[in-house]
């Protein structure tokens, strides 16, 4: 009865949304709980300590890491600096070494150059008297170079004239032929041509071919001449080219002698200058400077190693440091925000606890409110509708329940177990319209099914008479649906429903 009423009233809309703030404020304290107890044991680590000691710590770490640096920027200086020194010495050793190496070869070559300039001294002559001789045989290699170009010549015309002569001669021997096969008459001017004059004429031709030969003969004789003195001239070219070759060379070696000498006193002055930069830089180089430079290097490094090792180590410590501080940190972020939600918690759950009261102060004034308009307007319903005087007044009671209720000379008692049934039906009847005004103000109608159930008939006909005088100070419309026929007397127009049932006939309606 009391959901049932509450829907109705929606007041049960209230209520749940009471509960489900009630429920939300019980998880928010359960999670403060849990909360409370994670901050608790987080303040148990003592993490605001700890992050300063480790910040404390890095701090000191970076300290000596920063003066790391600056002793090993000072290493690294002074290592560079022995390292030049060291560098500079094994610069002076290969030097050194090649200096040596350069001025070996130069005794060697200066010393060759002195036995092959005491050779050739002994061979050589005047290179001024040799340069005469070359003089004179280049003239006399070219007057005989002028005098072979002449029989050249004669060669050339000797030949051209033989070459003549023998063409004649062709033609002669041709002339001979064709004279011996002539016949009676000349071929040209068609006389005739005797015995004696044919003869005449090829003893002419003899003769003039007898000639010819002998001329080619005596220019052969000629050419032979030519071709001997030719060969004279050539041979003898041949010699003073030769002698010129001897002199040339022995012009070559005069020159060759100079360019040594020459080249001697260059080695003898390379040499002095070697010596001398050899002195300098035995000076400055010591096998002993070299291998202090090394050891000094050397100990520079190994103490750059280890600085470098120590650093990388300080730079270990600070990543291990910071990644310790960094979970610090988070755990510090994680205690502060579980701080701000427990607060945060406790506002929303007070502002919950708030919302409760007012929804349940809410739902108090409500039924409060309700039962106050329903009680007054049942207790006027009462007074129209019960006939008797037994019980003068009718309200509805909101205790643990809602209660309906009867005031009788000893007080109000319940309805349940007290109340006859027709009293109860009253009741009910007094409530459900006391229900629909409060509900439906506006809506005039009253719907009745079986009203008179457990009506004695005194009470049918006073609700009869209710119904037919009094009920329009309730409802302007009374639909009624009963079996009691004395009640329809009351009503303006009804209609009956009637069925055969031992024909299984359907309702019937009937107007009356």
């Amino acid at each position: 009865r009391t959901e049932h009423i509450d829907r109705m009233l929606k007041v049960d809309r209230f209520e749940q949304a009471r509960e489900g703030a009630v429920a939300i404020r019980n998880r928010l304290m359960v999670g403060r709980e849990e909360k409370t107890r994670i901050v608790a044991d987080l303040e148990k680590e003592g993490l605001e300590d700890r992050f300063k000691e480790e910040e404390k710590r890095i701090a000191d770490i970076k300290n000596g890491l920063e003066k790391l640096r600056l002793q090993s920027k000072g290493v690294i200086k002074e290592r560079a600096r022995l390292q030049n020194t060291l560098e500079e010495q094994e610069s002076m050793q290969t030097e050194l070494h090649d200096l040596i190496a350069i001025l070996e070869g130069v005794k060697a070559s200066l010393e060759e150059m002195e036995k092959t300039l005491s050779e050739k001294k002994d061979k050589a002559r005047n290179p001024e008297e040799v340069r005469k001789d070359m003089t004179r045989l280049d003239s006399n290699i070219q007057v005989l170079k002028r005098q072979l170009d002449d029989k050249r010549e004669e060669m050339d015309g000797g030949r051209e004239q033989v070459a003549s002569l023998n063409a004649k001669i062709k033609i002669a021997v041709e002339n001979q032929e064709e004279l011996d096969g002539l016949g009676a008459k000349c071929p040209v001017c068609d006389n005739q041509i005797d015995g004696k004059k044919k003869q005449d004429l090829i003893d002419n031709r003899n003769e003039e071919e007898a000639k010819l030969r002998e001329q080619v003969s005596s220019v052969v004789k000629n050419l032979d001449k030519i071709k001997k003195g030719r060969e004279e001239l050539e041979e003898r070219l041949r010699e003073k080219e030769l002698e010129r070759e001897r002199v040339k060379a022995r012009l070559e070696d005069a020159e060759e002698l100079k360019l040594l000498s020459k080249r001697r006193e260059e080695y003898k002055k390379r040499k002095e200058s070697l010596e001398r930069k050899r002195e300098i830089l035995q000076k400055g180089f010591s096998e002993d400077k070299l291998k202090r430079a090394r050891e000094s290097v050397q100990a520079k490094r190994v103490e750059e190693t280890e600085m470098f090792t120590r650093m990388d180590s300080l730079k270990e410590k600070v990543e291990e440091k910071g990644e310790i501080l960094h979970s610090l940190k988070e755990r510090l972020k994680r205690l502060v925000a579980y701080r701000d939600e427990i607060k945060s918690d406790e506002d929303v759950a007070k502002s919950l606890e708030s919302f409760v009261q007012a929804l349940k102060s809410t739902q108090e004034q409500l039924r409060s409110e309700f039962v106050r308009t329903v009680n007054s307007i049942m207790d006027r319903v009462w007074g129209e509708i019960y006939p008797y005087g037994d019980y003068e007044s009718i309200r509805l009671s909101v205790e643990n329940d809602y209660v309906l209720q009867l005031k009788s000379s000893d007080g109000w008692v319940p309805v349940e177990g007290v109340a006859s049934g027709g009293e109860r039906s009253m009741a009910c009847l007094a409530l459900r319209i006391a229900f629909s005004h409060a509900f439906i103000p506006n809506l005039r109608w009253l719907i009745l099914d079986e009203p008179t159930h457990n009506l004695d008939s005194a009470s049918i006909e006073h609700l009869s008479m209710t119904l037919k005088d009094r009920i329009g100070a309730f409802a302007e419309q009374v639909f009624l649906i009963t079996h009691e026929e004395k009640i329809c007397d009351s009503l303006d127009s009804f209609y009956r429903l009637e069925r055969d049932k031992s024909k299984n006939e359907p309702t019937r309606v009937v107007a009356m």
